[in-house]
């Protein structure tokens, strides 16, 4: 889907390296074997996994709440930090329901952070079911806008420090009511600084969570008959001459926004046929991306498109991207799977 990487929570993975296990090509199956303790308790295992990239949790974070309140001097609404479902993480998330115009949920924590080592405050937000229209800022003459989706899941929200100010030290955090008018209850988790190091966000991967258009051709977001990573790819013929035919996919959960990228990559399988193919992207203010051409030569195997922010205009954000035919004639099948930000 069309997401933000989460490859670790908070509490620490044990990591066994794919060196300590003799470095195989291939792995059919994991054993978890008792080592002969007799008194041994029963214990849980849960988010088993290959990480090829160092887990999110081992950049720098700072959290401003995460299941426990730092002080708030909040107003102009209802704020609850005990609730227990919905949750992001842990056991609690905070409620907040704005009654009056500008309402905010302010964050004071007892100690100013430092941000040195951070590039982007992080959150993630459960609109409940509601659209809701919010400012978030650090320093009051540098509000970012953010709009929440009438949707039922967490969004993950990234906003750049660079677009707050690029503020020194962060005494506060305001979630502000952006309306000017009450607003339906929403919920917020995991309010926290982050720092890069090579983060991936992935925009699909198997499950597409984003609202698609497709023209000009027969073109399949749950195609088996080829992938790179997964059960799933992208299979797309362009039968109509001179549609331009192609796919764009727009987040329902809100803009990735780009600090600690550089680079959008994905894989292609040309299908035994060279294909001539568009890229572009589109901010959440609508504003489109520079068109960038690329070529994927005939061949049978995965081939790794990169196409540097920088082609692309260095866009603060990423709301929708497309692909899409770029001879104004018909192709045949091929494929495209795991599109993502990339990070140095």
């Amino acid at each position: 889907g069309f997401v933000g990487s989460e490859m670790c929570k908070r509490d620490p993975p044990i990591p066994v390296t794919l060196a300590q296990l003799g470095n195989p090509t291939e792995i059919a199956r994991l054993n978890f074997q008792d080592r002969g303790d007799p008194d041994s308790n029963t214990f849980y295992l849960d988010e088993i996994r290959i990480v090829g990239t160092v887990c999110e949790e081992e950049k720098p974070v700072a959290y401003f709440y995460s299941d426990g309140l730092n002080d708030s001097w909040s107003w102009g609404g209802n704020y609850d930090a005990t609730v227990t479902s919905p949750v992001h993480t842990g056991a609690n998330a905070i409620g907040v329901e704005y009654t009056s115009a500008w309402g905010a949920l302010r964050l004071h924590p007892g100690t100013p952070f430092d941000t040195t080592g951070f590039d982007r405050l992080v959150f993630y937000a459960h609109p409940n079911g509601s659209a809701h229209q919010l400012n978030v800022y650090i320093l009051e003459a540098h509000k970012v806008a953010v709009d929440l989706p009438a949707s039922n899941e967490w969004v993950r929200v990234e906003v750049p420090l660079s677009s707050l100010g690029s503020p020194a030290s962060v005494a506060d955090v305001q979630i502000q009511d952006r309306s000017g008018g009450a607003q339906p209850v929403f919920y917020v988790d995991d309010i926290r600084l982050e720092g890069s190091g090579g983060a991936v966000a992935y925009i699909y991967t198997d499950s597409l969570l984003a609202d698609d258009g497709r023209w000009g051709g027969t073109i399949d977001f749950a195609s088996t008959a080829q992938t790179h990573t997964g059960a799933f790819a992208i299979s797309m013929e362009i039968t109509s001459s001179g549609s331009w035919g192609g796919f764009n996919l727009k987040r329902r959960q809100g803009p990735l926004y780009t600090a600690g990228y550089d680079h959008i990559a994905f894989y292609v399988h040309p299908n035994g046929n060279a294909h001539q193919l568009l890229f572009q992207t589109q901010d959440q203010a609508g504003n489109n991306s520079p068109q960038v051409g690329f070529t994927v030569p005939s061949g049978n195997d995965w081939v790794l498109v990169e196409i540097p922010l920088s082609s692309l205009g260095n866009p603060a954000n990423i709301m929708r991207i497309t692909i899409q035919d770029g001879t104004g004639t018909t192709q045949p099948l091929f494929y495209i799977d795991d599109i993502m930000l990339v990070g140095n």
